[in-house]
């Protein structure tokens, strides 16, 4: 990337990638000294608290910005924060596609709320139980929410007459 990149994203690139809690943990519930230190947080609670306070508004300004169509969230146990940081509030909807792949819930669901991004949620690419730990299991991931995703978005989007 060298002297083009420019913080958390290429200039016009189709995609950037952003963390909602940038802290890298080993897991979700640990928190230590070098984590106190670094953030000045004693709980990681008052670290997300954080982070919903002033990282969520950045990315609802991004969205106003940018005007995506799809956001791609990683990771199931924080769907009501990836709706807040990303809808402003975590409006309980019916996954638009809630298909299991596998019986061990290796599936993407969608969720739609009107007049905002579409979310897709995927399970945490890593080695944990219901993570996808196998190139086979990204692939086929990758390979179900393609043709899902053309197929629902064939339904919501009319064609511009225009064009």
């Amino acid at each position: 990337m060298g002297s083009e990149y420019n913080g958390n994203y290429v200039q016009d690139a189709p995609v950037f990638k952003l963390n909602l809690f940038p802290l890298p943990a080993v897991d979700v519930s640990s928190w230590n000294e070098s984590n106190k230190l670094m953030t000045g947080c004693v709980l990681k609670s008052e670290y997300y608290g954080r982070c919903v306070g002033h990282r969520f508004p950045l990315f609802r300004e991004l969205i106003v910005h940018f005007a995506p169509n799809v956001i791609v969230c990683i990771g199931r146990e924080f769907i009501n924060e990836f709706k807040f940081a990303f809808w402003g509030d975590i409006e309980v909807d019916v996954p638009v596609l809630s298909e299991q792949l596998r019986p061990d819930e290796i599936y993407p669901q969608i969720h739609r709320k009107q007049g905002f991004p579409t979310i897709i949620e995927t399970p945490f690419f890593g080695w944990r139980k219901f993570q996808l730990n196998l190139d086979s299991d990204a692939k086929l991931l990758g390979e179900e929410i393609g043709k899902k995703l053309l197929k629902y978005l064939d339904k919501c989007i009319e064609p511009d007459v225009n064009l």
